[in-house]
């Protein structure tokens, strides 16, 4: 899968998980899991996803 592809996919699954996390009732935290390689040779691909992740929740609150 090409880069574009990925960020495609990462797209909508954040916007999937904050689709459901917003129709939810009044819950205190949300935690924000993403899968992938957060260390090693395969951190670089990985690191970009838990990034996002950051800046979409930065814009939620």
């Amino acid at each position: 899968m090409n880069k574009a592809g990925k960020l495609i996919t990462v797209l909508a699954v954040l916007l999937f998980t904050l689709t459901v996390a917003g129709s939810s009732m009044a819950a205190d935290t949300i935690k924000l899991g993403v899968a992938g390689a957060h260390s090693g040779d395969l951190a670089s691909y990985g690191l970009p996803t838990v990034n996002a992740a950051k800046l979409v929740v930065k814009q939620i609150e």
